[in-house]
Formats: C-alpha cells, sequence, structure tokens
C-alpha cells in the first residue's frame, strides 16, 4: 500500500490525494511549474546581465585598443571567461524552460533569455578576436 509523501498516511489504492491532509496530484504539478518558471526567471537574469557587461567590455576594450598591455589582457580574459559561461548557462536555462512551454507562466522571459544569452555570447567571441 502507498503511503502519503507529506504525512505518512497510508493512501487507498488508486487514490489521487490524500483523505488525512489532501495533498495529491495538483501540488506535484505546481512544484513542476515553479521549477520551470525559476529557470526561465534565471535565465532572464542571466542572459540580461551577460548581455550589459559583455557590451561594456566590447566597450572598454574597443576604448583601450592600441593600448593593451599584459596586465590589461590579464584582466579581460578573467572577465570574459565568466561572462562567456553566463551566457551559456543563461541560455541552457532558458530552453529547459522554453521546453515546457504550457507548463510555465514565464516564458517570454525566457525567450528574452535566450537571445540575451546568444548576443552576450557572440560579443564575448568578438571580445576575444580583439584580444588576439
Amino acid at each position: 500500500m502507498k503511503c502519503c509523501t507529506n504525512c505518512g498516511n497510508e493512501l487507498p489504492e488508486n487514490s489521487k490525494f490524500c483523505v488525512e491532509c489532501g495533498y495529491g496530484e495538483r501540488e506535484k504539478k505546481l512544484k513542476k511549474n515553479n521549477l520551470y518558471s525559476g529557470l526561465s526567471i534565471a535565465s532572464f537574469i542571466m542572459g540580461i546581465s551577460s548581455f550589459v557587461i559583455s557590451i561594456c567590455l566590447l566597450f572598454a576594450m574597443e576604448l583601450s585598443k592600441n593600448k593593451i598591455s599584459g596586465i590589461d589582457w590579464l584582466m579581460y580574459s578573467f572577465l570574459i571567461i565568466p561572462v562567456g559561461a553566463c551566457a551559456i548557462t543563461g541560455v541552457v536555462f532558458s530552453l529547459m524552460g522554453i521546453a515546457k512551454k504550457s507548463e510555465n507562466k514565464y516564458y517570454k522571459q525566457a525567450i528574452i533569455g535566450v537571445y540575451c544569452g546568444i548576443l552576450a555570447f557572440i560579443i564575448i567571441v568578438i571580445c576575444m578576436f580583439i584580444l588576439v
């Protein structure tokens, strides 16, 4: 016999919810929705932030293009790697949020996260070519 995952009460055969606490299918669905919504919001924040930082990095590199020394090169390298990783992670989280469109109320934020993450990654690649 199955037991309720919320209160531990024994459940009758083929029951969809607990007769003691009422826990059941609706709560499981809500937990899934919260996961995809959370991924979409995280991807939105990561995409926007990596896009803004990569734009700032590109402008800083362009302004000091003729004067990039060894220390500047090292500093820019340490900035490029985390921003690129943030952009890639944001795109992955967005794709996970987009995959469950029907269960995700933050679907549009996930789409924006994908676009911003891809643009940030393209800008990071441009920055890497500037350094070389």
